[in-house]
């Protein structure tokens, strides 16, 4: 590569540049050179090549990022052992140092480093070596300065006596009353367009008949390529008369079409109309199933887009599968650019794609529920995480829910999961037994319902097996053996009304108001309307009960309470359960941030045990914590809670159960 050369001219400079085949790697044929300019400083006027032997195909581009990209082929022959020269001829814009950087050969596909620093010149010559400081002017525009045109002209033309680029700032269309029209940020707008010595402007909307305008140019939203700006002006034009536009707009055509089905959840929402329209008065209302709004639309709301006679609306969120929606415009929410309003649609709707085979499964906790109960529904599904499902639930109404509704969405966790926990009410209707259904996505699971207002007064003696069941019990005296499992009997009345005898295996519960009394044997649960008791006090309630006393010195709070039960019950053991207590935030209000061991001993005395510590005890305790280390704060806290002395403290508190809500996670 030989070394660019510079020589001053009476405007600017000129680059000499060459390369030497015989420099060149035998075999090969071709190049490609870069070369890059500021464009802001320095223009380039006009290229030509002297390229010596069978070198052919020469092309070169310069853009007004200032890369200049020469290269040439040969038909059939290498690069000969001659020089092929190139000249370019620059004009300097602003004077100081010219900054040339020819930094890379290519040849081949393979690239050489021909010099690793760019070239300076120091040159002040150019237009008396001060460089343009002119700024451009306006030498017509169309329309001209108070002018009247047709309403439909659709372009407004600056023409200016030399190259420009657009600025900063704002060009606005408005009336000559003042009001705006249209906006135009040069920086971002694409109706904003240049082409070297033009500026074009098009507005969205077709200007109003009769209508006086100006169109309000700032200073710096358009200069020269030497950086010089425009001084701006306010261009007064008006349209003529016309005939009076009184005929309302209508919908053409809408994609997805009324009544679509298999539409993509990305899809976005696009209406054609007769005519150019605007936005109106009143809001566009996606709504998805259920008639449950999912996202509103007005003139200003970033997902609306109008371009002539065309809306798109592009929904914040991606639609959810195998879901109808509807588009619902008021009248007057859209119209033409003389006023006359669009008379709106309520109807129009299509249903998304399908999920497909696999994509989903869907499981209840259980296949019989009774009034006043809750099941719990789980689905996990191959779609991505924060996709959004819609449901149905059917074979029930409305007022059989507690808080739930027939239709609605689930939106997948990151582990592509979502629940669906469905509390049913405890009424006094006779319905006989019911089947719920519920729907995602085409995929349905069903529990069925039983109706509680129907039990009978006669006394049952029911017999369960070896899995988990519910008992419905009835107003009279009923015995109950459930066997292995957890068992649950179920009470269509509050808790208040009853109260637990314990007796050998036995449990007697007894109504206060009739004084019947029923005999539960292996039943561990007694679901309430109100609330549950967990029976079975000598395994995991009874323990995450006394672990709760001894980590908060406090009673349990029923939905606590509900959430440790139901980790005891999936075999969470009881070191576990206690670290879970020392970890968290309440334990550290009562124990102190960082007790010592001494400190955390005499504490577990106090709050577990309810008395000042033995000292024999404490140092034992103590020397025990200091030496062993499987003697961790949990597994300390967890040997006083199952301690004799604490169960046999709290024994009389657990005889009538322990209360919880139960956990529906």
């Amino acid at each position: 590569m030989l070394k660019p050369s510079f020589t001053a001219t009476t405007t600017g400079f000129t680059v000499r540049f060459g390369l030497d085949g015989a420099l060149l790697p035998a075999g090969y044929d071709s190049y490609d050179l870069t070369i890059t300019f500021d464009p802001t400083k320095y223009r380039l006027l006009n290229t030509s090549y002297d390229f010596v032997g069978d070198l052919k195909s020469v092309n070169d581009s310069a853009t007004a990022t200032g890369r200049l990209v020469v290269s040439a082929v040969s038909s059939s022959q290498k690069i000969p052992a001659t020089t092929a020269l190139g000249t370019l001829n620059f004009q300097t814009l602003v004077s100081g140092p010219l900054v040339l950087g020819v930094s890379r050969l290519n040849v081949n596909g393979f690239s050489y480093v021909t010099d690793s620093s760019p070239l300076t010149l120091n040159s002040t010559s150019g237009d008396s070596g001060g460089g343009d400081t002119t700024p451009p002017l306006l030498s017509s525009s169309d329309p001209q300065q108070n002018a009247t045109v047709s309403p439909t002209k659709e372009f407004l033309t600056l023409n200016f006596n030399e190259a420009v680029v657009l600025g900063t700032g704002t060009i606005q269309l408005k009336t000559a009353a003042g009001a705006v029209v249209e906006s135009f940020d040069v920086t971002s707008s694409t109706r904003v367009a240049r082409n070297g010595s033009t500026v074009t402007i098009d507005p969205v909307n077709n200007l109003a008949t009769g209508t006086s305008y100006l169109l309000s140019i700032p200073a710096g939203a358009i200069k020269d390529v030497a950086n010089n700006n425009y001084a701006g002006t306010n261009l007064a034009f008006a349209t003529s008369a016309g005939t009076s536009d009184v005929i309302a707009p209508t919908l053409a055509l809408a994609t997805p079409s009324t009544g679509a089905t298999g539409v993509s959840t990305a899809s976005k929402i696009v209406l054609k109309f007769s005519e150019a329209v605007r936005p109106g008065t009143g809001q566009i209302r996606l709504l998805g199933p259920g008639g449950t709004l999912v996202q509103a639309f007005d003139g200003n709301s970033a997902g609306v887009a109008i371009a002539g006679d065309t809306i798109t609306l592009t929904p914040t969120a991606e639609l959810a599968k195998a879901s109808t929606y509807s588009v619902q415009i008021p009248s007057g929410a859209i119209v033409d650019i003389a006023g006359n309003a669009f008379v709106g649609i309520a109807n129009y709707q299509f249903t998304t794609a399908a999920l497909a085979a696999g994509e989903l499964t869907l499981t209840a906790d259980r296949t019989t529920v009774n009034e006043g109960g809750t099941v719990n529904f789980s689905l996990s599904s191959t779609s991505a995480a924060g996709s959004v499902l819609s449901y149905t639930v059917s074979g029930v109404v409305a007022n059989d829910m507690d808080g739930t509704k027939l239709a609605g969405t689930l939106t997948l966790s990151s582990s592509r999961t979502a629940k669906l926990s469905i509390k049913l009410k405890a009424d006094d209707l006779t319905e006989g037994t019911e089947t719920l259904v519920l729907n995602v996505g085409g995929v349905t699971s069903s529990v069925t319902i039983n109706d509680t207002s129907v039990a009978s007064t006669t006394p049952q003696n029911l017999k369960g097996s070896a899995g988990a069941e519910v008992f419905l019990m009835t107003s009279g005296v009923d015995s109950v053996d459930g066997g292995s499992g957890i068992d649950t009997a179920f009470v269509n009345d509050a808790s208040t009304e009853y109260e637990f005898t314990r007796q050998g295996g036995k449990i007697f519960m007894a109504q206060k108001s009739s004084q019947n009394i029923d005999t539960l044997i292996g039943v561990e649960r007694v679901e309430f309307t109100d609330l549950s008791v967990a029976l079975d006090v000598d395994s995991g309630p009874g323990q995450a009960y006394r672990i709760y006393k001894a980590a908060f010195n406090r009673e349990p709070d029923l939905a606590g309470m509900g959430y440790w039960i139901s980790r005891m019950d999936k075999q969470m053991d009881m070191i576990e359960l206690a670290q879970r207590f020392v970890d968290s935030a309440e334990f550290r209000t009562v124990y102190g941030s960082k007790p010592s061991n001494p400190e955390f001993v005499a504490k577990v005395y106090e709050n577990v045990l309810g008395r000042a510590p033995d000292v024999a005890g404490y140092n034992w305790w103590v020397n025990k914590m200091n030496t062993d280390p499987s003697k961790s704060f949990a597994k300390v806290l967890a040997d006083f809670s199952e301690g004799t002395e604490n169960i046999t403290a709290l024994a009389g508190q657990l005889d009538d159960g322990v209360q919880f809500r139960p956990w529906l996670g």
